[in-house]
């Protein structure tokens, strides 16, 4: 887990250093018990990758745009990081979310993949 942890950490670096604004990343668990605990040793238990494109800038992209950052960003990590592509779902969402509306966030574009085999498709986009 500290593994993949650090990659996480490392994905959103790389990403924030190419995009504007921050990129965050975070992810779901699949569990192997009723508690929520991943006991095992398998890497294979992430569920869910979301990746979060934080800038007001994002607002004046086209949505032809976002989705081929979307799907660029997606193929990176399904070649530089393993264990995130491992997913069930990679989420890519460009939003913007100033002080003051820390409860209601603006988002402009919202992608979904799906993973297929050895690697995603896109399934829907918002």
């Amino acid at each position: 887990m500290i593994s993949t942890l650090e990659d996480v950490m490392e994905l959103s670096t790389v990403l924030s250093k190419h995009h504007p604004g921050v990129a965050s990343t975070s992810f779901d668990i699949k569990s192997s018990n009723h508690l929520g605990v991943d006991l095992t040793k398998d890497v294979n238990y992430i569920k869910r990758l979301q990746i979060t494109f934080a800038d007001k800038s994002w607002e004046n992209l086209t949505e032809q745009k976002h989705q081929k950052i979307a799907e660029n960003t997606v193929k990176l990590v399904n070649q530089e990081y393993p264990k995130l592509a491992d997913a069930d779902y990679i989420y890519v969402i460009f939003m913007h979310q100033d002080q003051n509306s820390n409860v209601h966030p603006i988002i402009y574009s919202s992608f979904t993949f799906q993973k297929t085999d050895n690697s995603f498709q896109i399934q829907k986009t918002k």
